[in-house]
């Protein structure tokens, strides 16, 4: 075993680096790219009909309770399984997941562990992070006016609406 390894594995890492490094999963790279497309190409049909739909708060307001709904409950299952798989790793595999090395994003050697740890880390703050988004939006959304409507046309604001609704639902297709 590597004791450099095993020092960065219980370096404490400060809340900020943690959460900054979360949010660089929603980059795009030459290995993603693909994906990406097409999640974003699939959060525009929902958006679409949402923010042009007569009774688009309404709908939003539902859609983000559904979400939201969904959100905690893959929150509840990752958490659960990685507790698991904690409680239920043995020893040898232990000491293979911290023996087996590779290079984390900023070039440093950390463990198979760490990484398991930082990846399980990063998925639930960004997990947080659509749980907190969802049900601010959802209470905001809430307190609009069935009928609001900023601009004097109709268009202007299904464009607006729509442009909102899929950043909104871009994110959570990522996080996803």
């Amino acid at each position: 075993m590597k004791a450099s390894v095993i020092e960065r594995l219980l370096k404490p890492k400060s809340s900020k680096k943690i959460i900054s490094s979360s949010f660089k999963l929603f980059k795009f790279t030459k290995k993603n790219r693909r994906e990406r497309i097409i999640l974003l190409f699939c959060a525009f049909i929902p958006a679409a009909l949402v923010g042009a739909s007569v009774n688009t708060v309404e709908v939003f307001v539902e859609a983000a309770q559904t979400i939201l709904d969904v959100v905690l409950a893959i929150f509840g299952i990752v958490f659960t399984g990685y507790s698991f798989f904690q409680a239920l790793i043995n020893d040898e595999l232990l000491i293979r997941m911290i023996d087996d090395t590779v290079n984390n994003e900023e070039g440093e050697e950390i463990s198979k562990l760490q990484e398991t740890n930082e990846l399980f880390v990063k998925c639930m703050m960004l997990e947080l992070f659509s749980i907190l988004l969802s049900l601010t939006l959802k209470i905001v959304v809430s307190c609009i006016d069935k009928n609001f409507s900023l601009f004097n046309q109709v268009w202007k604001n299904n464009m607006l609406a729509i442009s909102l609704i899929y950043i909104y639902f871009s994110i959570i297709a990522i996080v996803l």
